[in-house]
């Protein structure tokens, strides 16, 4: 029996329980993306089989992560619990944001259902290597605008952030503001959930850090572990460095992509051409796949219950005039 109940900053020590160590490498199986975008996806959890079972509620539309298995967890047993919990409460079952490697299984296991795989969704995954080193002819223009960068601000310094530079986090905001001018209101925002999760710079489910220069930030990024995975759900850097960015993105990955840290998830590109393009310089070794299974049933094909007819019988749909007999 499943038993939702909402996320919060409260919950992080027990999403982490299953989160820490989970290696689908998609970013929607981190405690950071539930939190920061709780406000669209609406995420619920429930702990059943050893898993943990979320349940998002998308513009009144539920649809499930597929279930993240803890040491001893039955991913079989989770599944036939969503199951039953569609049934009870007579919604169909949507699993969506499924890892690649789990289509096959999901595909033998309902024999009727709808597919979708939507590139704009694909998260930008890299190998940590090749983000710490900047190795190779392929990131020679990385590596021109970090020297760039190091000769216009040599005495910028990476600082790894916690619980006191919450001040120095205040003021970088301060900067960033005034040199922000995206009009979206889907890039506002952004910015807005952004800061709401710096205020948890300091919190052991997350690391924090930036380049400072002159006493004062100018770029900072906030990453979660899961697996041998970084997920990096917020960097920002203020414009005016020339080479800021590649210098931040090398030097978060050389603290903290490490013991055991393959890959970095950079998340996806939300149809953002510049940023399509921006994450695409940076050489990722593959993009991960996010496919939505919607299940479906003959009766989904069948307008109305036909009515047949022999000699003898008739069958048709039972209604409430036959109440009485």
């Amino acid at each position: 029996m499943l038993e939702f109940r909402s996320v919060t900053v409260r919950d992080l020590a027990r999403l982490r329980r299953y989160y820490s160590a989970c290696n689908y490498q998609l970013c929607e199986y981190s405690a950071g993306t539930k939190l920061m975008w709780r406000g669209y996806l609406n995420p619920r959890y429930a702990e059943v089989a050893g898993c943990l079972v979320v349940l998002n509620t998308i513009g009144g539309t539920p649809s499930f992560d597929y279930p993240i298995p803890g040491p001893e967890g039955d991913v079989d047993a989770a599944l036939a619990a969503m199951e039953d919990y569609c049934v009870d409460n007579g919604i169909v079952l949507t699993i969506s944001v499924v890892p690649e490697e789990f289509g096959t299984k999901l595909a033998a296991r309902y024999p009727r259902f709808c597919f979708a795989r939507d590139r704009v969704w694909k998260d930008y995954i890299y190998a940590a290597e090749d983000l710490r080193e900047f190795a190779g002819r392929r990131y020679s223009g990385q590596r021109n605008h970090i020297n760039k960068f190091r000769k216009v601000c040599p005495g910028a310094a990476f600082r790894v952030l916690g619980k006191d530079d919450h001040a120095l986090i205040d003021r970088f905001w301060e900067d960033y503001a005034a040199v922000f001018t995206k009009e979206s209101k889907t890039a506002k925002n952004e910015l807005s959930l952004a800061k709401k999760m710096l205020r948890l710079a300091g919190n052991k489910a997350f690391v924090v850090g930036g380049l400072e220069y002159e006493g004062r930030l100018i770029s900072l990024s906030l990453a979660e572990r899961c697996g041998d995975t970084l997920i990096v759900h917020i960097e920002k850097a203020l414009y005016g460095y020339d080479g800021v960015y590649p210098a931040t993105v090398q030097a978060f990955a050389q603290a903290f992509a490490t013991d055991g840290v393959k890959w970095i998830n950079r998340e996806d590109d939300a149809g953002d051409k510049g940023l399509r393009m921006s994450k695409m310089q940076y050489l990722p070794d593959h993009l991960g796949a996010k496919l939505r299974f919607r299940m479906t049933s003959e009766l989904e094909t069948i307008d109305a219950v036909p009515t047949l007819k022999t000699e003898r019988l008739v069958l048709d749909a039972i209604t409430e005039a036959d109440k009485d007999a």
